[in-house]
């Protein structure tokens, strides 16, 4: 059996721990690198992980890359990535467009699999939310996300996401400008999207709500394992579904 040796970038975050203690029910992986701020390495110490704050440094122990941190720090990242010729798989959300172009270019050297949400269950509700913007034509549709009071970005990633299907599949909808989404932001919230789907005479709500963190670093354990293996490209989570069905 192939052991994988992943990196965390952001490894001291509530993610990158979160990813730490799960790769631990893993027999096939190992994180051997931990990336973070120096301040955050100086007082920390942990045995089988070699941390440090210039992932550079550290290349010869690790053969991918989970980047669970801030939109700069990942395209820092990318740029390292991208001299060393490792994969990564990106948790990070927040992206503005020419971020998104820069990661685009760099899938030409190296595997990159970006995905706004990590979980196997928000990744289904893409899919049935994708067959029913294509029939409710006649339906208003709207998004609501609920996140803890930290999370920087607003609205989520993964509900700009939803709303990009929509747009896609929907024959009355040109942009997900259209889709209005209400983000909230409360104490212990994990996350919770909802997508309801009304007209005149009823109400359709489809709802994924995340109860602890651990969904998001399975899938990222997963998905990091996979782009070991794969070709210089931009992939996704959908991509890593089909090819494991």
């Amino acid at each position: 059996m192939k052991e994988y040796k992943i990196a965390i970038n952001g490894f001291f975050g509530k993610m990158g721990q979160s990813i730490y203690n799960e790769s631990k029910k893993f027999p096939d992986c190992q994180i051997t690198v931990g990336c973070d701020l120096q301040e955050k390495i100086k007082s920390n110490s942990i045995e089988e992980v070699s941390l440090t704050s210039n992932i550079s440094d550290k290349a010869d122990l690790f053969d991918s890359v989970i980047d669970f941190s801030l939109p700069q720090s990942t395209i820092k990242l990318i740029d390292e990535c991208q001299k060393l010729k490792k994969p990564i798989t990106i948790g990070t959300t927040g992206f503005t467009s020419n971020q998104l172009n820069q990661i685009n270019k760099a899938s030409n050297d190296i595997p990159i699999l970006l995905a706004p949400n990590m979980s196997y269950g928000v990744n289904a509700t893409f899919s049935i939310i994708t067959e029913l913007a294509k029939i409710l034509n006649d339906y208003k549709i709207t998004i609501n996300e609920t996140h803890h009071k930290n999370k920087i970005d607003k609205p989520s990633g993964t509900a700009i996401k939803l709303a990009s299907i929509i747009s896609e599949n929907s024959p009355t909808i040109d942009t997900q400008d259209q889709i209005k989404i209400n983000s909230s932001r409360v104490e212990s919230e994990i996350g919770t999207h909802e997508v309801v789907f009304e007209n005149d005479t009823n109400k359709i709500n489809i709802i994924h709500s995340a109860f602890d963190r651990s969904i998001f670093a399975i899938g990222a354990i997963k998905t990091a394992m996979w782009i070991t293996n794969q070709e210089p490209g931009l992939y996704n989570y959908q991509n890593f579904l089909t090819s494991k069905s």
